[in-house]
């Protein structure tokens, strides 16, 4: 059976293994102890059976000093001849009595660390037992801290999705109906860029209007009038113009609203030059405008380099930049749709 790496089959293997081993340890290590007492009580046994010599020694020592002191008796000759040999036989008793308490000692202290030592090893093992069994319920309630954290992750997800869709909903309906309107700065640039008609042979004109009834156009216009005089183009005040559809005729046809800018001129080239300029900005800036078909001669008409600018109403979707914004995700979109 082959346990791949790191899988729970082989932690609890290895685990086995190890109890295993430490039990077999254990073992050895009780049956050599209890050798080991078996030689220190021999040893103490073997110094206790030398204990009648030393005993009658003594006696001997101290009987025959009492019967010199009781009848004044003189030392034999060995005595006076070797007076230390009474002191070396009693030093050599001590010794003995020593090495005896210190064997009996060592055999007794020997059984009590023993004794402490597997206490301390049961308790170091239950305290690892507690501890794996803790680091078991950490890692359990880790992995369930981990679960709450992706299911909270995976709802923040999806809401800030929600939100996006919802914004991008809101952006899609600003879009569709927001005023059409330049700010500061594009009037700036596009006074800018029609400059060059503000003065000598391109000197051109623009009478702005807008279709009356509705603020927005009026708003507009007005934005385009600032942005020309911003480059010191001469613009008459964006004026209302009414146009009625001739209505009440049964099945009669449906007149079409003009929508967006109409941009026309008079015949005249530096004229032509300019509305087809203004319109090509206006297109540039996401307007919706038109290049309408020159204004003939008429009576009271200018015929120099003068335009006529139409502020018609909104047309359908987005405008400005959203327009831009709309047409250059469709591009990218479909870029991406034909690549391989």
């Amino acid at each position: 059976m082959y346990l791949s790496p790191g899988s729970p089959e082989l932690a609890q293997a290895a685990h086995a293994l190890e109890l295993a081993t430490r039990d077999h340890l254990k073992s050895l290590r009780d049956e050599n102890f209890h050798w080991l007492l078996v030689c220190t009580f021999a040893v103490g046994a073997g110094l206790l059976m030398e204990l009648p010599e030393i005993v009658h020694d003594m006696c001997e020592i101290y009987g025959r000093k009492s019967r010199e002191l009781k009848y004044w008796l003189t030392p034999s000759m060995d005595r006076r001849e070797y007076p230390r040999r009474d002191w070396v036989k009693k030093w050599a008793a001590i010794g003995w009595v020593l090495i005896v308490l210190g064997v009996l000692g060592e055999g007794w202290f020997e059984e009590r660390v023993s004794k402490y030592d597997t206490a301390l090893s049961n308790m170091t093992d239950a305290v690892v037992a507690k501890a794996q069994e803790e680091s078991a319920n950490a890692e359990a309630t880790a992995k369930g801290f981990d679960a709450k954290i992706s299911e909270s992750n995976a709802k923040a997800a999806s809401a800030e999705a929600t939100a996006e869709a919802e914004r991008l909903a809101r952006v899609k309906i600003e879009a569709a109906v927001a005023f059409r309107s330049l700010d500061e700065q594009q009037k700036r640039d596009f006074g800018a860029a029609l400059a060059t008609f503000s003065s000598g042979r391109t000197l051109a004109g623009a009478s702005i209007w807008y279709a009356s009834g509705s603020v927005e156009t009026e708003l507009f216009a007005d934005d385009i009038a600032e942005a020309l005089r911003s480059a010191h183009i001469h613009t008459t005040a964006p004026g209302g113009m009414m146009l009625a559809h001739e209505g009440g005729k049964w099945d009669g046809p449906m007149g079409k609203v003009d929508t967006g800018v109409k941009v026309t001129s008079t015949q005249n080239p530096v004229a032509r030059e300019f509305a087809d300029a203004v319109t090509k900005e206006l297109n540039n800036r996401g307007f919706t405008s038109r290049r309408t078909p020159d204004e003939l001669p008429k009576d009271g008409n200018p015929q120099g380099p003068v335009i006529w600018i139409t502020v018609d109403a909104r047309p359908k979707g987005a405008q400005g930049e959203f327009k831009l914004q709309a047409e250059r995700e469709a591009k990218a979109k479909s870029s991406t749709t034909k690549k391989p």
